[in-house]
């Protein structure tokens, strides 16, 4: 894989025509959205002066809301179409840059069943969406990878079934629901063609995740295994490293031996990227697949309509998390006292 300052040369120089048409194409959606803002605005106040001598307010007050979601659901149309353009002209280039055996494939989909095969998340989400999904063979392993959307609805349970929802809609006490995260990051599926010693499961502990993924964080384990009976919390080296038991809890079978998951050098990686930049880390290994998924969405931030598209901070923090997973891939690949002979 390609290192960081050969991708920041490649995508200031080679993709440059593509940043300038890009970088014309957001001011100019920036404009128009700025032009339909300002007759909006003299729309309204026009509205304003002969409504409020009849005293109209209410009125005024409806015709208002309606012009702001107006251009809310504009702004949202033309930046995610931005947001499209922005995969489609430089995720893909920069993903067959890093390396060549990657091939970003818009029409193809990782699902919700193989999110759940994982078991990094016990409770199936109500909602779920992936996009910007890559695949290849990198070595001897293939790995697909996405960014994952998934979110459970709140003050709804386990045992909550398709009857009840229906029953619930006919009434009509079901309108509004509201959604919470359990999910939003990358994904990564690694499949090793060898048969992996029992199962095991990392998740982020949750007392130090709690500001960063506010309710959920006290609840984020016992959606996982603390009701499992084939699961149970296993210890972790603490001379390993004095912080990677303070992020990490593990859970697995009684086949496995603890000692000797983790290698010295990706414990203290992980422990390093968590430090860094405060984002959750999931791997778990069964059967002959290995599973990481770290919390991120790339065009959260520099992808934005707002902002300069020529910035590479939306690429650097893509690619160092694509990194950071197939280092912990490869290091899992090669230890061979966690495979069965």
């Amino acid at each position: 894989m390609k290192h960081i300052r050969d991708i920041r040369d490649y995508y200031y120089e080679d993709l440059l025509l593509d940043l300038r048409y890009l970088e014309r194409l957001r001011k100019l959606n920036l404009k128009i959205l700025r032009k339909i803002a300002i007759y909006m605005l003299i729309m309204f106040v026009i509205t304003f002066m002969i409504l409020e001598v009849i005293l109209y307010k209410l009125w005024l007050f409806i015709i208002a809301v309606s012009m702001i979601m107006f251009w809310l659901f504009f702004y949202k149309k033309v930046s995610r179409n931005y947001v499209k353009e922005f995969r489609e002209v430089i995720l893909h280039r920069v993903i067959g840059f890093v390396d060549p055996a990657l091939k970003y494939k818009r029409k193809n989909r990782i699902s919700k069943k193989a999110f759940m095969e994982s078991k990094i998340i016990k409770r199936e989400p109500d909602r779920f969406t992936a996009k910007g999904y890559v695949s290849g063979i990198i070595g001897r392993t293939q790995i697909d990878f996405a960014e994952i959307v998934a979110e459970y609805e709140k003050g709804k349970s386990d045992n909550y079934t398709k009857r009840q929802k229906k029953r619930r809609l006919s009434q009509n006490i079901y309108i509004d629901s509201t959604y919470d995260s359990m999910f939003d990051g990358m994904f990564f599926i690694a499949d090793c063609d060898k048969q992996f010693k029992g199962v095991a499961v990392l998740l982020p502990d949750t007392m130090d995740d709690e500001d960063l993924i506010g309710s959920l964080a006290v609840n984020i384990q016992s959606m996982n295994f603390d009701e499992d009976m084939e699961m149970k919390r296993l210890p972790v080296e603490e001379d390993k490293a004095d912080d990677f038991s303070k992020y990490y809890v593990l859970y697995g079978d009684s086949e496995l031996d603890t000692e000797h998951i983790f290698s010295d050098k990706l414990i203290r990686k992980m422990v390093e990227f968590k430090q860094k930049t405060k984002r959750r880390i999931f791997i778990s290994s069964l059967n002959t697949r290995i599973y990481v998924a770290i919390s991120y969405r790339p065009d959260e931030s520099a992808t934005r309509i707002f902002s300069n598209i020529v910035d590479f901070k939306v690429i650097r923090e893509y690619v160092q998390t694509i990194q950071l997973a197939f280092d912990i891939i490869q290091d899992f690949n090669l230890n061979a006292r966690i495979w069965l002979k």
